[in-house]
This record gives C-alpha cells, structure tokens and sequence, in this order.
C-alpha cells in the first residue's frame, strides 16, 4: 500500500496515541487543513516520525506550520529537521499542565489539613477547581468553591493563576501577550508554592512556542479528534494483534475523502433514504444524487460489525437503491 500523498501540505499536527497503554504507543502526523493522516510511526519518541521526515525531504516539501505538544521528542525531532517552520505548542495541553499542578496542590492541602470540617469542604471541590469559572452558574456550587478558596491559600492561589493563563492566547498581539506571560511568571514565581514554581519555569522554557500561537493560531485539537476515531475503531474491532494490520487500517481510514461536497452527499442521501422509507416519491430529477455520494454512504451503512444494525442498515440501502434506482 502506498502512503499518503504529501501534495500541497503546509500545515501539519503532530500526537503520540497509546495502543496498550504503558507498553505500546504510535505516532501520527496530520495534514491540519484537509484532516488526512500522512504517516504513522512505531512509538513515541524522535525516531517515530523519522520515516516521515524522510519522504519530506524527498518530495522537498516546505511546511510552513507544525503543531505538537510539550513532548521533548517531538520539539527535538521538529527542530532537526524542519528549523524553519513555526512550531506551537498546542495551548490546551498547557492549559492541562496548569490543571493537573491544581490539582496536585489540592491534594497536598487535604493530606495535610488537620480540621476535619475543612477536609469535608476540600474533598468534593476538585471537579469545581478544574473547570473554568464562567462555566459555574449553580449558586450552591459556586458558594462551595469560594468557601475552599477563602479556607486555603495555595489552593486559592493556583486557582486564580489557573483561570488567569488562558488570558495568554486571548490578547490583541504578541507583544501584549509577553507582558500577560511575565506578569504571570512573576505571580506565580512569589507565590512561593513549588507546583507554582515548577510550572513558571516551564512556561519560559516554552514561551517561544506558547506565543508562535500569535504568528498561526492552529492547535494540535484535529489531530486529537482523529485519535479518538482511532480509540473508537480499535474498540470496535476489539483490538488489533498485528501492528502492522492496524497501521495500515489507521492509513486507510485516512484516506476517506474529508471534503465538505461528501458531507453535502450524505446528508442528500440520508434524506432520500428517509423518503423513500415514508414512500414519498419524488422526480427523477429530485431523486439525483452523485455516485461518489452513494458509495461512500453504503460503505458507512455497511461497515458496522453489530449483525442487527448491519441488517437494518442493509435494508434501508436497498430502499434507497430502488428508490433512486442505483445498482
């Protein structure tokens, strides 16, 4: 099977997904603008994408744009060999980074809080802590977390700081942008709590990448949906003994068309599916619909592996097929 054409891609994500989790991981790059997966590769660190690599400087291809996590080997493996493209860093896992800091602080606090009414009021708050403060619109809720935040300093601390980065991709410029970041630095710096501490050093050792967000929004967001649908398919088919059989599943789940024409197919096939099902007859003209459109919506009607909807699925494409009168 050959791979993915690279034509035309200038914009590319790049995510590890877990096959086994704690054992066994891949790597995928995703051309951002038409959500094609373009390479997969064994593993998690550099020499993961180095096939990839490899068929960039073949075809001398010029990405202008990459998009990963805060993963080391990722950074190192984007910087040799491709030094020129600007690289972000995908500002949810930083904002996941803050949360998971959060909430390390908050279970230092209960471990060591020594009033038992206290320990109460901290122990349900961590789902409230994590989520944004705009989103808390139940008056009890709200009430409880003001409460924990009065009672503790650190945790009170780290929330604030917490709600307080997301202002960094919310700024008219970059140079607006730095100001909010040092501010940030410097709080979190004089707060004196070491998850604090930590995370301030690892917002400047990552600052060039967290503010190249200004020079091309995008986010590594397409690449994780995609590795959901991958989840999602390994589930269905109860795992993959092969690496390489799921490899190449992966590859030509890919290569289905993702253009929005397909979408405006489907959704003229499913309601003259539903026509045809009520009986309301139509034109000839009415009743066109493209082959490509047709085709792709039986190989969805028909893929799925649950003998039931299989069979329910297979009658509502006959219905369709006499409907229109395609073979």
């Amino acid at each position: 099977m050959s791979p993915p054409s690279l034509e035309r891609v200038d914009s590319i994500g790049i995510d590890e997904f877990a096959v086994r989790k704690g054992y066994v991981y891949k790597t995928i790059v995703v051309d951002l603008k038409s959500g094609r997966i373009l390479h997969v590769g064994q593993g998690k660190a550099a020499d993961a994408l180095a096939g990839f690599w490899k068929r960039v400087r073949r075809k001398k291809l010029d990405i202008k744009y990459i998009a990963t996590d805060l993963s080391a080997a990722f950074i190192s493996s984007v910087l040799e060999n491709c030094p020129k493209a600007v690289h972000v860093f995908d500002h949810f896992h930083v904002v996941k980074l803050m949360n998971e800091k959060l909430d390390e602080i908050r279970r230092a606090q209960y471990n060591m809080e020594k009033d038992i009414n206290k320990r109460k009021v901290l122990k349900g708050t961590r789902y409230l802590l994590l989520r944004n403060g705009a989103d808390i619109f139940d008056k009890e809720y709200k009430t409880r977390l003001d409460t924990a935040l009065d009672m503790n300093k650190p945790i009170s601390q780290a929330y604030y700081l917490k709600e307080q980065l997301r202002e960094i991709w919310m700024q008219p410029n970059k140079q607006a942008t730095e100001k909010v970041m040092l501010d940030w630095v410097k709080q979190a710096q004089e707060s004196k709590v070491p998850q604090l501490m930590k995370m301030a050093v690892t917002i400047m050792a990552y600052r060039t990448g967290i503010l190249a967000w200004y020079d091309c929004p995008i986010s590594t967001g397409k690449v994780e949906g995609i590795n959901n649908k991958i989840k999602v398919m390994k589930k269905v088919a109860y795992g993959f003994r092969n690496e390489k059989v799921f490899s190449a599943k992966v590859i030509c789940a890919a290569r289905l068309p993702h253009h929005s024409k397909y979408q405006m197919n489907l959704k003229y096939v499913l309601w003259l599916m539903l026509l045809a099902f009520f009986g309301n007859k139509q034109s000839n003209k009415e009743a066109e619909i493209p082959q490509e459109g047709f085709s792709l919506f039986c190989y969805f009607a028909c893929s799925n592996n649950n003998a039931s909807d299989m069979s329910k699925s297979t009658y509502f494409t006959i219905a369709v097929c006499k409907f229109t009168g395609q073979q």
